[in-house]
């Protein structure tokens, strides 16, 4: 057994609902079984050996695809939702899901949630539906870990987004 293993396995098959449905994969994922595994996985005497530091490279793997495919879509926002884009929101939302899950866990350094995620969803001159979602699935999840080390200027932007979004 190789020590990425575990990591390609969760990697290749990360659920969340249909492709062809990128919402479900707010509504209905996984990204808790995901955690949930990687840390079983960490704290299991006989497969801890094969992990190499599980959680952590999740982590940092659905921070980066997150950080692509929010630019990614943004730049193909005008060009319709065909399948590939279905398949790249359902993405981007499971990721959404782990980065909230490995937030509460405090897998993710203060600086990365302070400076780099929320500011990645408001820093367009408008909010785009897919950041919308994102900023409302990671508050609902991991709003105490975001509004602590956000600061305040920051977590009023984040909020003057989405009234202005809710109200267009």
């Amino acid at each position: 057994m190789t020590s990425d293993r575990f990591f390609r396995d969760i990697r290749d098959n990360k659920g969340g609902g249909s492709a062809e449905d990128p919402i479900s994969a707010l509504t209905h994922s996984d990204a808790h079984l995901i955690v949930r595994f990687a840390s079983d996985i960490e704290s299991d005497r006989i497969l801890s050996p094969h992990d190499s530091g599980l959680r952590s490279h999740l982590c940092t793997e659905s921070l980066r695809e997150f950080f692509r495919d929010n630019m990614v879509i943004v730049s193909r926002t005008d060009r319709g939702h065909g399948l590939h884009m279905a398949r790249l929101l359902h993405e981007f939302y499971v990721h959404t899901g782990l980065i909230a899950h490995w937030a509460n866990l405090g897998c993710m350094e203060e600086s990365m949630i302070r400076n780099r995620i929320l500011q990645s969803l408001i820093s367009y001159p408008r909010l785009y539906e897919h950041q919308a979602n994102a900023l409302l699935t990671l508050f609902k999840l991991a709003g105490a870990i975001f509004g602590t080390y956000a600061g305040p200027s920051v977590i009023d932007r984040c909020f003057e987004l989405l009234k202005n979004y809710c109200q267009s």
